[in-house]
């Protein structure tokens, strides 16, 4: 269990390293400005592909100088794909042009792929930017063309804002006049102009003056413009691009030895999926190259157990390999990165394997930071089932915790018997959740349902003294909202998505022996735009009674909605409204 003490220092720390950041953001300077900026996307009849990119950007700031924009990165494959910088130069500030030595051309392996001998045919141009000074402008022009089959259609997915501001921002995708391109752009004005020329169709948007991104973190980017297309024909052939590279009859002879002895101990379903979920975790290392960068392609699941290392999509191919060789059912499945599916293709999709076991549903990526990304993404946002082609709706699920705590005090310790309801949403199968509430207690009870589970156990904490004085810190949990480190900061540029609607109460029997309440009584209930609380303490004879309810009534959090927040986020952490004050009677 945590404890106040804890959170106050968390939190100043978190605030502290934002000092930084928010003066500088507060500043409305910026390091760089793009002065103009195209990317072009071209599908050939053949089914060759070419990616055109142009930039003029002016640097400011000796940051964007010596860092930020110094260097260019182009990852790219030869065996399928050929690199040619059309031109590279800096335009000094009194106008003297300075073209890019042959030497500041530099070709490297993708750090990702450094430990991965079955890439490391990938390469990564870095560009060394010459005649560097403040007010200088870097230009920089290349294509990569890249070879009929090896992309299997035209899919592009790209956030509009850039890391520093641009004043033209040019977007264009062309296809075979045969060819129906799916295409959506959200959040950002930008007027579609077509043109069809030599059998090809292509579409422009231009736009003007658009904002640098936010300096804040965000997983979701949900309120960011972004613009998507692809040329896939269905869903259906979408999910058969990868659900193909699955089909892997050659491996199951060393899928079914494998998952035999990895699963010998497991008696139940549920054991099982913990096993080989350890198991995949434990065993390999990860290469974090996405399915794009490898061309869509993943190696035989016997070739990655023997080499005990694979991207994300060959881990996740051995994992469900290894649950069906179990006997379970498992299905995989992709979670789209926006809530609307609009223009979407399989750009940034990220994959995950559905499984049945003993009556519940797990959610599960081949490793825990994964799994928690793709729980908590699919709140909000689609999935493509690989099957079936089907567009699953997103599957929420309440974030409640609801705990009764009957607490006796002997000596320096507190006697704690609690029963709390936790839903699935913070319940992981491996059971790290379960062991934070149970705090150690074997003999604790649980009892699941098909949405929630209640654990009734016993713990004991330690108070604290100060001098005569006795202070209880009162147990919560490291997955309250309180706890949640997206919010940060007194003011955000950008929507704040939480996890999930946070729906928290608890209720504190505190037995005081022979000790008197020296914290006040209170009695506080807050409303406001984003939720509600209520917080009492009351002295009720031999007992103190602590009741305190937090719901969120919804997860996605405006920026003018955001201070409404912060004001319950501060009330609901006060330590005034977590610890007891109590004195020994004399």
């Amino acid at each position: 269990m945590k404890y106040i003490s804890d959170r106050i220092l968390t939190a100043v720390i978190c605030l502290l390293a934002l000092v930084p950041v928010a003066s500088f953001a507060a500043s409305g300077d910026s390091e760089a400005e793009y002065r103009k900026l195209a990317k072009s996307w071209t599908l050939n009849p053949d089914g060759s592909q070419e990616f055109h990119y142009s930039m003029e950007l002016t640097i400011f700031t000796h940051t964007a100088m010596n860092g930020t924009y110094g260097e260019s990165f182009i990852v790219y494959n030869p065996e399928y794909q050929t690199l040619e910088i059309n031109s590279s130069y800096t335009v000094r500030k009194d106008g003297t042009v300075v073209g890019t030595p042959s030497n500041a051309f530099v070709e490297v392996l993708p750090s990702p792929a450094a430990n991965a001998p079955a890439y490391n045919g990938l390469k990564e141009m870095v560009v060394v930017h010459t005649g560097l000074e403040l007010g200088a402008t870097i230009c920089l022009d290349y294509t990569i063309v890249t070879k009929a089959g090896y992309l299997p259609e035209l899919d592009v997915y790209e956030l509009v804002r850039q890391s520093s501001p641009v004043k033209e921002y040019t977007v264009s995708i062309s296809v075979p006049e045969s060819k129906e391109p799916d295409f959506y752009l959200y959040g950002i004005m930008g007027k579609v102009s077509s043109a069809t020329a030599g059998g090809q169709k292509t579409y422009t948007w231009t736009f003007r003056n658009v904002k640098a991104s936010s300096r804040l973190p965000d997983q979701y980017h949900f309120d960011s413009p972004y613009f998507a297309a692809n040329t896939y024909a269905s869903p259906e052939i979408m999910a058969r691009t990868i659900s193909r590279r699955f089909a892997d009859g050659k491996s199951l002879p060393v899928l079914k030895d494998l998952a035999g002895k990895i699963t010998s101990g497991a008696v139940t379903e549920t054991e099982k999926v913990r096993a080989v979920y350890r198991y995949i975790q434990d065993s390999y290392a990860r290469i974090p190259l996405d399915l794009y960068s490898c061309g869509y392609r993943i190696r035989p699941a016997d070739r990655v157990i023997a080499s005990a290392y694979g991207t994300d999509a060959e881990l996740l191919n051995v994992f469900q390999g290894l649950l069906a060789a179990s006997g379970l059912k498992a299905g995989v499945c992709a979670v789209y990165p926006r809530q609307n599916t609009a223009g979407l293709g399989l750009r940034h999709m990220q994959l995950y394997v559905v499984i049945e076991a003993d009556g519940r549903e797990y959610l599960l990526s081949p490793s825990a930071l994964g799994t928690r990304s793709v729980v908590m993404q699919r709140q909000y946002c689609p999935a493509l089932n690989l099957k079936t082609g089907a567009i699953e709706s997103p599957a929420s699920r309440s974030a409640m915790i609801s705990g009764s705590f009957d607490i006796s005090l002997e000596g320096e310790k507190m006697l704690i018997r609690s029963e709390t309801e936790v839903s699935d949403f913070f319940l992981d199968v491996e059971g790290t959740v379960a062991r934070m509430i149970t705090a150690g207690d074997d003999d604790a009870d649980v009892k699941s349902s098909d949405s929630s589970s209640v654990f009734i156990c016993e713990s004991e904490s330690d108070v604290e003294r100060a001098g005569d004085y006795t202070i209880l810190h009162l147990p919560d949990y490291p997955f309250s909202a309180v706890y949640d480190r997206r919010a940060s900061g007194s003011e955000r540029d950008i929507l704040l998505t939480l996890p999930a609607p946070y729906d928290e109460s608890y209720v504190y029997r505190v037995h005081k022996g022979d000790r008197t309440l020296c914290s006040p009584e209170t009695d506080i209930k807050t409303e406001n735009s984003v939720g509600e609380l209520g917080i009492s303490i009351s002295d009720q004879g031999d007992d103190v009674i602590v009741i305190r309810t937090l719901k969120l009534y919804k997860p996605e959090i405006s920026v003018e909605e955001y201070p409404d927040f912060l004001e319950l986020i501060r009330v609901w952490g006060d330590h005034n409204h977590t610890c007891l004050l109590m004195k020994q009677s004399m």
